[in-house]
């Protein structure tokens, strides 16, 4: 009996730590991303003699269009329309990861929206060339390219099932 009680001990000691180490490395690699997603934010916010005259900034993505794929937005101005036109951008550190990007979210794909690589090692400057070289080519795109990729939902607040059931009831609504 003892060896038995030993036994789930140690598969229960085993268990845990299987899992906290799996915890820690998910964490260390999403970790790694917001660390390239915060780099290139902060090397696009300072402008340089590089900084092209279209280029009018940058804006962190939230949470909804995370979900998207969407990392950032660059604001570009093209010289035909004076209002700025926002291009999504995925940021990816290694450039496997673009294929898995591809297959996630193919919409993004077949739009061509810009996904920018940046590894540990480039410096900022590197990091700005390279994203005014990748966004460059949306100055041709037509001012509503991703608008449909975009449009997260039409805003207006859905009425709850209790509330149209009432208005069913007291005859306001058809059924």
């Amino acid at each position: 009996m003892y060896a038995g009680v030993l036994y789930k001990k140690m598969t229960f000691n085993y268990n845990v730590l299987l899992y906290f180490w799996r915890f820690q490395m998910t964490r260390s690699k999403s970790h790694l991303g917001d660390e390239s997603e915060q780099r290139f934010i902060y090397a696009l916010t300072t402008r340089t003699s590089s900084t092209p005259s279209w280029f009018k900034g940058i804006k962190k993505a939230g949470p909804g269009h995370d979900l998207k794929g969407i990392d950032a937005f660059v604001f570009i101005c093209r010289t035909d329309d004076p209002k700025p036109m926002s291009v999504p951008v995925q940021i990816k550190r290694s450039v496997k990861n673009i294929h898995k990007f591809s297959k996630t979210h193919p919409e993004a794909a077949r739009l061509g929206m810009p996904v920018i690589v940046i590894p540990p090692e480039i410096t900022d400057e590197e990091i700005r060339i390279k994203t005014y070289k990748v966004v460059e080519h949306c100055l041709t795109l037509p001012r509503d390219h991703f608008a449909k990729y975009l449009h997260l939902g039409s805003g207006r607040r859905k009425k709850p099932a209790r509330e149209l059931l009432r208005e069913i009831r007291n005859g306001r609504r058809k059924k």
